[in-house]
């Protein structure tokens, strides 16, 4: 390395320890860049390549901004040199600025631009060919950062949509049913406590069967995601609505006032139609706490009886 003065070697054990004692993303790469700034660098900078965007984000920074870079984004097409090694994966080596790729890649060898770690280098200072192979590694300390934060937060987006998965409708959006009896469980040991009572009701659309038939299945679905959004739009908030079977939905109404609660849901959905001048109908069956049944799933299938009732009856 040619300097005006002695610098050390950029250190990979240093930038190791850096990472491994780091928290989050942010911390790694601001102690990565100062790192950087500590060799010899009068500053440095991290930009973060965002693919939705295609434009490079200012991540982390040390010492005099990077290369006279400007603040805030990139397009991935400028012809700054922190462009220019993202997008071509390459060194950009401009005399007093050094500008190099950050390069991942996936199990399966595929290269993944993660950005670009660009250097304003001192006065005097010029990385020789030693100097040169360290700064390159530490580039790839940041991909590789870079690279496990996104594996991190693709993992931590999976489970949450699994979850979301596990207990919600995919059509309505409304809980499932496993989730609509595991939330009247709470809801009877509350009103055990309070020795209170617990409206649950049971709806069903009148007649979906034969408007699949008719118009098809695209417009059944369209009458139940209707159906779900003016039932979760009706409800008090201490209610929970439900689609609990495939055109039945269940409602917990926390008192004993259901019958109040189901004639309100079943003018509001009437408002809306299956088909052009053809108004939404539905229908309900109500049980209650504790004088129907004392059980979840027991006090469940009491609206559910009370549902086929009216069913029977027309």
């Amino acid at each position: 390395m040619i300097a005006a003065m002695d610098r050390p070697q950029p250190s990979l054990p240093a930038a190791a320890r850096a990472l491994a004692r780091a928290g989050g993303l942010d911390a790694r790469l601001d102690a990565l860049v100062s790192h950087v700034v500590e060799w010899g660098g009068a500053g440095a900078a991290i930009h973060l390549y965002d693919p939705v965007s295609e434009q490079l984000v200012v991540a982390a920074s040390a010492g005099t901004h990077s290369a006279g870079e400007a603040e805030g984004t990139l397009p991935l097409s400028d012809a700054s040199p922190a462009a220019v090694a993202a997008r071509e994966r390459r060194v950009v080596d401009e005399g007093d600025v050094l500008a190099l790729p950050l390069v991942s890649a996936d199990p399966s060898g595929s290269e993944q631009a993660e950005g670009a770690l660009v250097i304003r280098l001192g006065a005097g200072v010029r990385p020789d060919p030693t100097s040169r192979q360290g700064l390159e590694a530490l580039a790839d300390f940041c991909a590789m950062a870079i690279r496990q934060a996104r594996l991190e937060a693709a993992l931590a987006d999976q489970a949450d949509w699994i979850g979301r998965l596990a207990t919600t409708d995919p059509l309505t959006g409304l809980a499932n049913r496993a989730t609509f009896e595991q939330m009247l469980e709470v809801e009877i040991a509350r009103a055990a406590r309070l020795q209170s009572e617990i409206s649950v009701l049971v709806f069903d659309v009148v007649a979906l069967a034969e408007i699949d038939r008719r118009a098809g299945g695209a417009t059944g679905d369209d009458v139940l995601r209707q159906v779900a959004a003016a039932l979760a739009g009706g409800v008090r908030i201490v209610d929970a609505v439900a689609r609990v079977g495939g055109d039945e939905f269940g409602v917990i109404a926390p008192g004993g006032g259901g019958r109040i609660v189901g004639d309100r849901l079943i003018a509001a959905v009437a408002q809306l139609e299956a088909l052009p001048g053809e108004p939404i109908r539905l229908r309900y069956g109500l049980a209650v706490y504790p004088h129907d049944a004392s059980k979840s799933t027991e006090l469940v299938v009491a609206a559910e009886r009370a549902l086929a009732a009216q069913r029977t009856d027309g």
